[in-house]
């Protein structure tokens, strides 16, 4: 994973164990999850450029100018995805610095946009489907259909009365 190798700086070996292999996956995931909660609120895009996120980006470009210092920049990646989090309002803005800095190592090509029209109305269709199975108490069924989205590479995720999905 690109985010592994990332997190070491090119003069140094790269320290690897399976253990900080999953915490690659799992900081993969972080990223692809917050794509994936923002695509939801396109709607409300924002254009405004905000000198917070503007930091973002010169604390990325200082650590490259460093001696290509990735660990740091990557980081930077992160303490913006955490911005992002906290602070809606911009996120539009702060989601394309975000892509943008990413592209830089190659980062969040396949993410949060990553899924045609078709196939998002197939994936809505089988989770319409599992809910309706699981209103009606036939939670085999709903089972089966939650089996076959996770072998598409679809993560259910129920929550309050609501049903989310991912991708893997």
């Amino acid at each position: 994973m690109k985010i592994l190798f990332l997190q070491t700086h090119y003069s140094h070996p790269v320290d690897f164990s399976w253990e900080k292999m999953e915490e690659a996956k799992k900081a993969r995931e972080r990223f692809q999850i917050l794509f994936e909660k923002l695509e939801k609120v396109k709607d409300q895009r924002s254009i405004v450029k905000n000198v917070e996120v503007d930091s973002f980006k010169v604390r990325f470009e200082t650590a490259m100018d460093d001696d290509f210092n990735t660990a740091e920049a990557l980081a930077t990646l992160f303490d913006l995805a955490t911005y992002i989090n906290k602070e809606y309002i911009e996120a539009s803005y702060a989601k394309d610095i975000l892509i943008e800095l990413g592209k830089v190592f190659g980062l969040f090509e396949h993410m949060g946009c990553g899924i045609d029209s078709s196939r998002k109305e197939e994936i809505e269709k089988l989770i319409d489907l599992r809910n309706t199975a699981r209103k009606n108490k036939d939670f085999k069924e709903a089972d089966k259909i939650r089996e076959k989205l996770s072998k598409i590479g679809i993560i259910v995720e129920d929550q309050k009365g609501e049903t989310t999905w991912r991708i893997k």
